[in-house]
């Protein structure tokens, strides 16, 4: 087998852990401890990597495959200088091949100097708006990052990219459906509340508004609670029907749907 076949099937590996490593993540922050240690392992000479997360302003570092990278991040974000912040903010690739003979941001320079590292690539995530995730890689070799390297880099960002969207959207998707459903199960035990005590819809919310706050528990566990009380069983199931899958069988009941 030819090597071009064997790096082709090596990628498309590393592709796939990647998309399957965000898109079922529950938190997606957590998941880029992981998705670093993958794109570090992809990349030639698995350089140390880093990803720099910005949100409303504020850049900081979600996760680091070597203590190094930490140490140079923490340097750059408390400067509010370096390649990784250069890539968000221009969102546009910053590769620097011989870091000694880089003359930009001197204190985070002098950093990665100090920790040995020669040659530097940021690669934003270019996705539906302003970049706010960077990846980030170090290496102590002098151009470490060649053309195939950052050829290879851009690909793993555009994938990351688009799998961190749907990702977002996922989870979207799920808090939207939890809502719902504590909403559902909130209308529910109001109802009760209404007829139990033949009060207005307002009255029945103070009420469980005063019991939510006297047990520091949420409403819905509180809605839920009153269901239970009345009717011996959990609050009725709310079923989400996706275009094509098949209908939810009754029955089959989640944590959203059945706040605790």
């Amino acid at each position: 087998m030819a090597d071009h076949d064997l790096i082709s099937d090596d990628l498309a590996t590393g592709l796939t852990e990647l998309t399957r490593t965000l898109v079922a993540a529950r938190d997606i922050e957590q998941a880029w401890v992981e998705v670093a240690a993958i794109a570090a392992r992809m990349v030639p000479e698995q350089p140390m990597t880093g990803v720099t997360l910005r949100m409303g302003g504020h850049a900081r570092l979600v996760a680091a495959t070597d203590e190094p990278v930490a140490r140079i991040e923490e340097v750059q974000h408390r400067s509010g200088r370096g390649p990784g912040l250069e890539a968000l903010d221009t969102a546009a690739a910053v590769s620097v091949p011989d870091v000694g003979a880089e003359r930009r941001w001197a204190e985070c320079r002098s950093e990665m100097l100090a920790v040995g590292i020669r040659s530097v690539h940021c690669e934003p995530l270019i996705a539906d708006g302003p970049p706010t995730v960077a990846l980030n890689f170090y290496s102590k070799i002098p151009h470490a990052f060649d053309r195939r390297a950052r050829r290879l880099i851009t690909i793993i960002a555009a994938v990351v990219a688009a799998a961190t969207v749907a990702a977002r959207r996922a989870e979207l998707s799920e808090q939207l459906r939890a809502a719902l459903a504590s909403r559902s199960v909130i209308d529910q035990a109001l109802g009760i509340v209404m007829g139990r005590e033949r009060c207005t819809r307002s009255d029945a919310v103070a009420i469980l508004r005063d019991v939510s706050q006297r047990r520091n528990t949420k409403l819905a566990v509180v809605a839920a609670d009153v269901i239970r009380g009345c009717t011996g069983a959990d609050p009725e199931d709310l079923h989400f029907n996706e275009p094509g899958r098949p209908p939810v069988p009754p029955g089959k009941r989640t944590a959203a749907q059945h706040p605790r």
